[in-house]
């Protein structure tokens, strides 16, 4: 076998083991948007969950709280959902909401 044939099989070796390593750097990649993609429908469904929890408690609290007020507590629940939604428990943020100072 001449030194050119050789060299030609090595290089096909390599072509071979960089097109495996592209399929599983795909295959990564997919199992990587899925995962993100239902943590992203996790925290849409909690932060709708919070959202009709702190509907609720606003009609249950009596006197209907100042505009202000509404807009302070809206604006916490939208802090804390940006950040990190999924460490923060709705029964947590619950209770932020009810006891946030006017």
């Amino acid at each position: 076998m001449s030194m050119l044939e050789s060299e030609i099989k090595e290089l096909a070796l390599k072509v071979k083991a960089l097109e495996g390593q592209k399929k599983n750097a795909g295959d990564e990649a997919q199992r990587i948007i899925a995962a993100q993609r239902n943590n992203t429908e996790t925290l849409r469904m909690e932060n709708e969950h919070i959202q009709e929890q702190l509907r609720k408690d606003v009609q249950g609290s009596g006197p209907t709280p100042s505009s202000d007020r509404m807009d302070k507590l809206y604006d916490l629940v939208d802090t804390y959902t940006r950040k990190e939604p999924s460490s923060i428990s709705c029964s947590l943020l619950t209770l932020i909401i009810t006891i946030a100072p006017d």
